[in-house]
């Protein structure tokens, strides 16, 4: 278990100069350094790098996640990402977030501490949030769409995005993730103090196979919720 608060990867706020993206995950690396922090034409191999580096994902699963977002949002003549690139609505970012709003809102890219608090009531315990309260969240924040889910590529970065959280942030117990480390990277875009970073590599595979367990869990509670 490596401590992900060293002294050369303080956190520093981003300026209004800085640019961010709606992903908590990338914005937190920028945030501590482990990006640049202006968010601003970050190459490829930075991009896996610091993913690899910051939150233990195998260099497969990190290739993925930084080519899609350089191919989708990013420049492919450099090989290179801004940021707030990714706040392009439709590519990556998708509706209902679990903590930001709508892109039709005109900002997709604030965190709302009002989604924050309503992300956190939906642990159970108020400690953990286990993959069924991340079932929960989902599921809630999908609830204004129009049919009431999003569309079949966006719902599986949806499912993915929960099922990395709950890893990278699993608590010692293995009960859950630990809520007030959630409650610091996703409402302030930080690495929690006191977190470590997982010793488990988190493989594609794997995350794969995690999100399909979660699309059923989100497919059985839908299902409940239409016969209320």
């Amino acid at each position: 278990m490596i401590p992900m608060m060293p002294a050369s990867h303080p956190f520093v706020p981003p300026t209004p100069f800085d640019r961010r993206s709606p992903c908590p995950a990338l914005n937190a690396l920028a945030n501590h350094g482990y990006l640049p922090h202006d968010g601003k034409d970050i190459g490829f191999f930075t991009l896996i790098r610091a993913q690899q580096e910051a939150y233990n994902l195998s260099f497969v699963l990190a290739f993925v996640l930084s080519l899609a977002g350089i191919l989708l949002c990013g420049s492919i003549s450099k090989f290179s990402l801004n940021l707030n690139a990714l706040s392009i609505h439709g590519r990556i970012e998708h509706d209902a977030s679990l903590v930001h709003h709508d892109a039709s809102t005109g900002d997709a890219t604030s965190v709302i501490p009002k989604l924050v608090d309503e992300l956190i009531a939906d642990s159970a315990d108020g400690v953990h949030m286990t993959v069924e309260d991340l079932v929960r969240a989902r599921v809630r924040r999908q609830e204004h769409l129009a049919l009431g889910q999003l569309d079949p590529v966006h719902a599986e970065l949806a499912r993915g995005e929960s099922v990395l959280a709950h890893d990278i942030f699993l608590a010692p117990d293995g009960k859950g993730a630990c809520v007030e480390h959630l409650k610091m990277w996703f409402g302030e875009e930080r690495l929690p103090e006191g977190w470590v970073r997982p010793a488990h590599v988190q493989g594609l595979p794997e995350t794969m196979w995690k999100s399909r367990k979660f699309k059923g869990l989100v497919e059985k509670l839908e299902a409940k919720r239409s016969y209320i």
